[in-house]
């Protein structure tokens, strides 16, 4: 009986953390999602007050300024940053609204801005094309590095995820307002479904 009492004790001890930590992680995933999903309705909200059209802008280094466009819409700055995302420490101060001119604890604020973020914008985004990238996680690459500023892709593009983030995952929001978890398989795979076959990326 002794010996069972331990051994019970010791499958608990090793197993139960692990348990624990795999659903830290889950917890976070689906808070991403959440996150994505709640910026895929404030740009479908913009564009329902502005001919159907996402923000558009000539600048390819300012990821920041599509989220501050719609950012009304969106509601907090707070969704901007993955919950996974390191370099983007959720437990910083995070910025408190999208007013414009900027306070100092607004998103717009030069202390803000693309390191207040973890998501992309696709500045070909359109509403016409329900298959096409309107957002997701900025750890999206062609070559196995974090960028930042303008990333094109094309349907043959080896569109890849770093493993910074999800590990070697990541999620996307779709021009049709769907929100979805892929791994690299079904990234590439998404990008060959638009009608559209050019999708630039801002990346913060």
């Amino acid at each position: 009986m002794l010996l069972a009492i331990v051994t019970v004790v010791i499958l608990v001890v090793g197993v139960l953390p692990q348990f624990a930590r795999k659903g830290r992680g889950t917890s976070k995933q689906i808070r991403c999602v959440s996150n994505l999903k709640q910026i895929s309705l404030g740009f479908r909200l913009y564009a329902g007050d502005h001919n159907d059209a996402y923000p558009a802008f000539n600048e390819t280094n300012a990821a920041w300024q599509y989220f501050q466009a719609a950012g009304h819409e969106m509601g907090s700055p707070y969704i901007l940053r993955c919950p996974v995302d390191a370099q983007r420490d959720l437990k910083s101060k995070p910025a408190r609204d999208f007013e414009d001119p900027p306070q100092a604890n607004s998103f717009a604020h030069p202390a803000f801005r693309n390191a207040a973020m973890s998501y992309f914008h696709c500045a070909d985004a359109d509403r016409n094309d329900p298959e096409m990238l309107l957002a997701g996680d900025r750890n999206i690459t062609t070559d196995g590095k974090m960028r930042s500023g303008l990333l094109t892709l094309t349907a043959n593009s080896p569109a890849m995820w770093t493993k910074d983030l999800h590990k070697n995952k990541g999620t996307v929001a779709l021009a049709d307002g769907s929100v979805q978890q892929v791994a690299i398989p079904g990234l590439q795979e998404q990008l060959k479904k638009p009608t559209n076959g050019v999708q630039r990326l801002v990346l913060p």
